[in-house]
């Protein structure tokens, strides 16, 4: 993955639909692009990694469709965050860290970063899941 320490180019439409919190970072295929140029870390980074291979050939169509369809980005979002929270969690063997780090993820996921389409309480819930997260049954993921 390349990183680039810029804006993507579609932050206009990003901030016209969501409250962008500072430090947020973008996938767009096999770029992510990290305005404040905080660290990657593995967690994160394979978080990311799982959007770009989410949004395969064609990430423009992915990234339009997750701009306006709440549940397509619940089912992007969920797994990427499920991938973080576990990867952490096998970095920190610290209990109360890893539960801490679970609250942060799900303050995030439930916020408005995304739109605010999840509760915190079904956040933390999907993020700790063992089970991998998965909207298939209920939406087509694949972008043509």
């Amino acid at each position: 993955m390349r990183i680039l320490v810029e804006n993507p180019p579609f932050i206009d439409d990003l901030r016209s639909i969501f409250r962008l919190p500072a430090g947020a970072i973008f996938t767009f295929g096999d770029t992510i692009f990290n305005p404040s140029n905080n660290p990657i870390d593995e967690p994160l980074m394979l978080h990311e990694t799982l959007h770009s291979k989410q949004q395969g050939n064609n990430p423009q169509e992915w990234w339009k469709r997750y701009l306006v369809d709440k549940d397509f980005r619940l089912a992007m979002e969920i797994p990427a965050y499920q991938i973080q929270f576990h990867a952490y969690k096998k970095l920190d063997k610290n209990r109360d860290r890893v539960h801490r780090f679970a609250l942060r993820l799900a303050s995030d996921l439930s916020g408005g970063m995304y739109g605010d389409c999840i509760s915190f309480m079904e956040a933390v819930k999907a993020i700790k899941s063992d089970k991998v997260y998965n909207f298939n049954t209920h939406i087509d993921n694949q972008i043509k």
